[in-house]
C-alpha cells in the first residue's frame, strides 16, 4: 500500500504541475486572442501576450511591405512600357517641326504606337523610315477688298472655318462693343458643328459663327456701366448678327456687341490665356456645390482636365489620378500623376470624372467605382450614352452631369485667377492668326498634340 501511494503521490505532483503549466502559460494566450479579437487596446502584460502582439506587428508590417511591392511592381510596369515608347514617341516627333500637317501625321502614329505597346507589339520593329502626312486643302476665305480695314465684319463661318465678311446689329446706347484679341477654338462643341455631329440646340444652322472663349478691349460703354473704354474683358460668346447668320456662340469674331452683364473684365497682362476663362469657370462647377464628390479619377488630360486637376489640389484635397490613353499628353502633369488607364487595375473607387467626350464610356467607368460610388460627366458627348443596367444596379452607382458654368463660379473663378492660386500656365499649346483660320482648326481638331488652340485676331483684318 505505502508503495502504492507512493506511485500516486507522483502522479498528482506531475498532473498539479502540469496544470500549473497550463495556468500559465495557455491561459494568458487565450486571453491574449480573445482581446485580439474584440479590440481590447490594452498594453499586454504577460511575456505570451507580448509575444502574441508582436506576432500580429509583425504581420501587419508583413501586409504593408506586400502593398507597397506590389505598387512598387506596377509602377515598374509603366515606368517599363514608358520607357519602350520613348524611342517611338521621339520618333513621332521628328516630324514636328514647322509644318503643322506633319505634325497630325505625327500625332497618328503615335497614337498607333500607344496601341501597339497596350497589345505587347513592339512598334518600332515595322516602323517606316519616313511617314506620309495627309493632304489638306488650304481652302481659306478672304474677304472682299473693300471690305479691308473694316474689323467689325469679319468673322468666322465655322460650316467652312475662314475668315468671312457678317453684318452686326446697331448697337444700342445700352450696349457694349468689344474689339477682339483672342478666341479660343473649342475641339468639344466647335467640332461637332464642323463635323454635323452637334445635337440640335435653339439658334442652331449655317453659316454660323461660333465661340465662347473671347477676350478683347472695350472701344464703346454706356455711361452707367461698370466698363469703361480700354478695359479687358472676357465674352462667353455674343449674339449680335443681322441677316441669315446664326450665333452660336458668336464670339469668334473682330468686334462684337453685347449686353454689359455677359462680360466679366478681367486684368489686361493675362493675354490669350484669357480665352481659358471659360474652361476654368467649367471645371470649378464641376466640383462645387454642397455634398458634391471630389474626383479620385480625372479620365482626359486635356486643357479640362488638367484644369479640373490643379482645381482639386488647390481646395487640399488628395490629387487625383489622370487617366489618358494618348502617351502624348502624359507631361504637363503638376503634382498629380497621369497614366494609362489600363495599367490601373482599381475598381473600387468612390467618384470618377470623365471629360473625356468618348460616347461610350459609361459601362467601364461604373466597373472601376465602389457599390454605391459616383461617375461624373462633365465633358460634351456627340452620340447618345447608354450602359448595362445590370453593372450599375449590383454597384447602386449614382450618375451625375455637370453643365455650364454658373456667376458664382465666375465671380469664384476670377478671385482664384488675379491672386494667383490658380495658373493656366503651360495649358495654350498654338496660337495662330485668324487669318489662318482653316489650318488652325485642321490642327485643333486632328492632332491630339495640339493642347489648346487660339487664334489670334488683332491682325486680322
Amino acid at each position: 500500500i505505502g508503495e502504492f501511494f507512493s506511485e500516486v503521490s507522483v502522479v498528482v505532483m506531475l498532473t498539479l504541475f502540469i496544470s500549473l503549466i497550463e495556468a500559465l502559460v495557455i491561459l494568458p494566450a487565450h486571453l491574449a486572442h480573445s482581446k485580439a479579437l474584440v479590440k481590447i487596446e490594452k498594453e499586454p502584460k504577460t511575456l505570451i501576450s507580448k509575444a502574441f502582439k508582436k506576432l500580429r506587428d509583425f504581420n501587419k508590417i508583413g501586409d504593408k511591405l506586400n502593398k507597397a511591392m506590389s505598387n512598387f511592381n506596377n509602377k515598374r510596369a509603366v515606368s517599363k512600357v514608358l520607357k519602350k515608347t520613348d524611342k517611338a514617341i521621339k520618333a513621332a516627333k521628328t516630324l514636328q517641326q514647322s509644318d503643322p500637317i506633319a505634325k497630325m501625321a505625327a500625332a497618328e502614329q503615335s497614337a498607333r504606337f500607344s496601341k501597339q505597346l497596350s497589345m505587347g507589339i513592339d512598334p518600332l520593329k515595322n516602323m517606316p523610315t519616313t511617314i506620309k502626312a495627309p493632304s489638306l486643302s488650304s481652302g481659306l476665305s478672304k474677304a472682299p477688298t473693300d471690305m479691308m480695314g473694316k474689323p467689325i465684319k469679319m468673322g468666322l463661318d465655322i460650316k467652312t472655318p475662314g475668315l468671312k465678311p457678317v453684318d452686326l446689329k446697331s448697337p444700342s446706347k445700352e450696349d457694349v462693343v468689344i474689339k477682339i484679341n483672342y478666341s479660343g477654338i473649342s475641339t468639344g462643341t466647335e467640332k461637332l458643328f464642323y463635323n454635323g455631329k452637334m445635337p440640335q440646340f435653339p439658334g442652331m444652322g449655317y453659316p454660323l459663327v461660333p465661340g465662347y472663349e473671347s477676350t478683347g478691349e472695350v472701344v464703346q460703354a454706356p455711361d452707367d456701366s461698370n466698363l469703361k473704354i480700354g478695359d479687358m474683358v472676357f465674352v462667353p460668346g455674343a449674339d449680335c448678327y443681322s441677316g441669315s447668320v446664326k450665333s452660336l456662340f458668336g464670339g469668334a469674331a473682330r468686334m462684337i456687341i453685347s449686353a454689359p452683364n455677359r462680360l466679366i473684365k478681367i486684368d489686361s497682362t493675362m493675354g490669350c490665356n484669357g480665352a481659358l476663362f471659360a474652361l476654368a469657370a467649367t471645371a470649378r462647377h464641376a466640383i462645387a456645390g454642397f455634398g458634391n464628390k471630389m474626383p479620385d479619377v480625372i479620365v482626359g488630360h486635356g486643357v479640362l482636365g488638367r484644369l479640373l486637376a490643379r482645381l482639386v489640389i488647390l481646395a487640399g484635397e488628395k490629387p487625383p489620378i489622370v487617366w489618358e490613353k494618348n502617351i502624348l499628353r502624359h507631361s504637363g502633369a503638376t503634382d498629380y500623376e497621369v497614366v494609362l488607364p489600363e495599367y490601373d487595375e482599381r475598381s473600387d473607387y468612390d467618384c470618377i470624372f470623365d471629360v473625356s467626350g468618348d460616347s461610350g464610356i459609361l459601362d467601364s467607368l461604373i466597373g472601376r467605382v465602389r457599390k454605391g460610388g459616383e461617375v461624373v460627366l462633365a465633358g460634351f458627348y456627340p452620340d447618345r450614352l447608354g450602359f448595362g443596367f445590370a453593372q450599375a444596379f449590383l454597384k447602386e452607382v449614382s450618375l451625375r452631369v455637370s453643365a455650364e458654368f454658373t456667376p458664382e463660379d465666375v465671380a469664384t473663378t476670377k478671385l482664384l485667377i488675379e491672386d494667383g492660386s490658380l495658373s493656366f500656365d503651360g495649358l495654350i499649346s498654338d496660337v495662330y492668326s485668324a487669318k489662318n483660320a482653316n489650318k488652325a482648326y485642321n490642327i485643333a481638331f486632328n492632332n491630339a498634340e495640339c493642347l489648346k488652340m487660339v487664334l489670334d485676331w488683332r491682325n486680322a483684318a
